[in-house]
């Protein structure tokens, strides 16, 4: 892949390969590396409303019931903490795909950096729409066991090709 003129910076999902690969299916692995954004903490606070109104979801549980909202992760601002990910080279075309796929989010630039870099780099991330971080609809969610294990799963797969990423991990 040519050098795209933005990297993305994935705190959630998007840390497995999987989850990645099945909307940015041309991304080479070997170009995403490990980074951490300060002053922000990753938290479950994007309430997605499970009752049907939006097309291209739906979440079950063990039991067969459908949770009002379901938890997604999110950045939330804090001058003390940092948060890992990985940076993600994006084309403008992917870019889109991914903003269609995170149509929950809002796109927003910042910066992060990189283990390799002395300095911070920008990029851009998702960060939780107003209309889906409602207090009372988050305080009404709860957290797919599937959508956690998948986020965990990703903090694993970047452990074994850059050790140290688990430790820094905190879903």
């Amino acid at each position: 892949m040519t050098s795209p003129a933005r990297h993305l910076f994935a705190y959630g999902s998007l840390l497995s390969p999987v989850s990645l690969l099945s909307t940015l299916p041309a991304v080479d692995i070997d170009d995403v590396v490990p980074a951490t954004l300060v002053g922000y903490r990753r938290v479950f606070n994007v309430a997605f409303p499970n009752d049907g109104s939006q097309p291209d979801k739906a979440y079950f549980d063990e039991a067969g019931g459908r949770p009002p909202f379901v938890l997604f992760s999110n950045l939330t601002s804090s001058p003390s903490a940092s948060v890992n990910g990985v940076l993600v080279p994006v084309s403008d075309t992917q870019l889109e795909a991914l903003c269609e796929r995170e149509r929950r989010y809002n796109l927003v630039a910042g910066s992060a950096r990189t283990d390799t870099a002395s300095s911070s780099r920008p990029i851009l991330t998702f960060v939780g729409a107003d209309p889906f971080t409602a207090t009372q609809d988050v305080r009404a969610g709860v957290v797919a066991a599937s959508y956690l294990n998948l986020l965990v799963d990703g903090a694993h797969f970047w452990e074994q090709r850059h050790p140290g990423f688990l430790d820094e991990f905190h879903a």
